[in-house]
């Protein structure tokens, strides 16, 4: 059966999509508004109006037989090949879309996923507290809020970083709050070479959003000092970073009662430790960057959230790959004439050759192309040697890792 037949339902929702439309539109097809009946190779159905019983169409033909590119044809046909796996109609629309790169470069398909990256999930725990850090003591300027010392320090606290004005308008600032989040991701493998599809997780239980225009920002922090119990000096402004690790999620748009996620940067990717404790925090953005909010008496910018040893603590979702060593002991005996000797020599060779490559998660390979590229580096030697060789060779192979 035709692949466009095939997946008629498929193609007949895309092009039904703004996306489908830009798309098609920029190969030369103006769909405009009209309503895609049916999309083939070299023609497509548009539905110009519906009359009582009688449905007025239009067809437009390819003059050259094939108006589509090459990209929505091989798409069907890697859809086709994993079609019997895909456990919903969501899985396949979202392989379409990323095959026709429509498709952030951050962006896998889940059924994808599962086959290119491993993935592992930390979380702080008893010993890797979370919590909040804050300033709490009077009203006071939005400087001194924002850098004097801390006087509040709760271990496990479900309060998530806030900011609330006061009702002083000489000084309009009563609480500022910081929450680190350190996790030991010291599990993940020495030879990871973490994604940037991997993600920082906050479960959002509930938010206030009457300071307007606020947002979460993902940092850096050098604290806790201790990973047992939050202290107020952790609260130390020079303690915490402003770059992002991710880019910010606007209170607005938080989803309460749910993971909301951090799609991690480059920066954020390079902060995962593979040898101990991964030390980010949360502070909201105008906290992180010094701007001092527009202030309105009593106002609030915050959320509350899960600690460690809650429901739904955070979440470190770190997707990666591996590499694995693979090493082949050539042994080859030379038997070398050389003239201005006038005698023959007999020399013992022994080169390791180490390929390393990337193991994708459950998919398997095969190593035969090894035993091609030794083949080819002995042939090089002897090609470029100056002397006369025979030679005889075994091998060894062994898979190390």
């Amino acid at each position: 059966m035709d692949l466009y037949t095939k997946h008629q339902q498929l193609i007949r929702w895309f092009a039904n999509t703004s996306l489908g439309r830009d798309y098609l539109s920029g190969r030369g097809i103006d769909i405009k508004n009209e309503k895609v009946w049916k999309l083939n190779r070299n023609s497509v159905t548009l539905i110009k109006g519906v009359h009582k019983d009688t449905v007025e169409a239009q067809l437009i033909a390819s003059v050259d037989g094939n108006f589509y590119d090459r990209k929505l044809f091989t798409a069907l046909v890697a859809i086709d090949s994993i079609a019997p796996f895909l456990n919903s109609f969501q899985d396949t629309k979202e392989i379409l879309l990323w095959r026709l790169g429509l498709r952030t470069d951050s962006f896998l398909p889940s059924f994808i996923k599962q086959f290119h990256f491993a993935q592992s999930t930390f979380t702080p725990n008893a010993s890797n507290v979370d919590g909040r850090v804050g300033r709490s003591a009077g009203n006071e300027s939005w400087a001194n809020k924002r850098g004097n010392a801390g006087d509040i320090a709760q271990t496990a606290s479900g309060s998530g970083p806030q900011i609330n004005a006061s009702a002083d308008v000489g000084n309009p600032w009563g609480e500022l709050f910081r929450r680190p989040e350190p996790a030991d991701t010291s599990a993940l493998p020495d030879t990871a070479t973490i994604q940037n599809t991997s993600k920082f997780r906050v479960y959002v239980n509930t938010k206030t959003t009457t300071l307007a225009s606020q947002s979460l920002a993902l940092v850096t922090t050098t604290g806790p000092a201790s990973l047992t119990a939050l202290a107020n000096g952790d609260y130390d402004v020079a303690g915490w970073g402003s770059t992002r690790q991710a880019t910010d999620l606007t209170l607005a748009g938080i989803t309460t009662s749910a993971f909301n996620d951090f799609t991690l940067n480059s920066t954020g990717v390079g902060n995962i430790s593979k040898t101990g404790v991964t030390r980010l925090g949360l502070r909201i953005a105008a906290d992180a960057d010094n701007a001092e909010p527009s202030w309105s008496s009593g106002v609030i910018a915050g959320l509350t959230v899960d600690p460690y040893n809650g429901t739904n603590p955070m979440q470190y979702v770190i997707d990666y790959t591996t590499s694995v060593a693979h090493t082949k002991s050539l042994t080859e005996t030379i038997t070398i004439t050389e003239p201005s000797f006038r005698r023959a020599m007999t020399k013992s060779s022994i080169e390791n050759i180490t390929i390393t490559e990337t193991i994708i998660k459950a998919v398997t390979r095969r190593f035969s192309d090894l035993a091609t590229i030794s083949d080819r580096i002995i042939a090089r030697m002897r090609k470029t040697s100056r002397f006369t060789r025979e030679s005889t060779q075994a091998s060894n192979w062994e898979r190390e890792g």
